[in-house]
Parts: C-alpha cells; sequence; structure tokens
C-alpha cells in the first residue's frame, strides 16, 4: 500500500506556515492501524517516531483553509 511521507500534521503546518487559518478538518483514522502501532510490534523509521499513534493512523482527511486576511 502506498503511503505518503507527509503526515496530517505536516499538511496542517505547511498550511499554517503560508498563513493559511483551518476552517475545518475531516479526518478518517484506521483503529487497526493504531493499535499494531501501540503495540510497538511495527518498525518505524526515525523520522516517523515522533508521532503519534492517531496521526500516523490517519488513512485520509479533508482540510478547508483560507488565506489568513
Amino acid at each position: 500500500m502506498y503511503m505518503n511521507r507527509l503526515r496530517h500534521d505536516d499538511y496542517i503546518d505547511l498550511l499554517k506556515s503560508a498563513n493559511h487559518e483551518i476552517l475545518k478538518e475531516k479526518i478518517e483514522n484506521d483503529q487497526k492501524t493504531a493499535d499494531i502501532l501501540k503495540s510497538g510490534s511495527f518498525f518505524l523509521d526515525d523520522k516517523f517516531k515522533n508521532k503519534t499513534a492517531e496521526i500516523l493512523s490517519i488513512r485520509g482527511a479533508t482540510i478547508v483553509s483560507r488565506k489568513k486576511q
């Protein structure tokens, strides 16, 4: 399964750094993935070890933002 290396929090940070405000977020979590990550039985690259299982288990999101005025 293809997995984008940018995670949800990375997209939020990118939008905020571009002077956008987040108006709405709809997040789809995968509980099975979260459970596997929380068990510690899954190898994570060092780049992702500082992210929570909740962030890493997001399988889709819709973000509505607008440029701050």
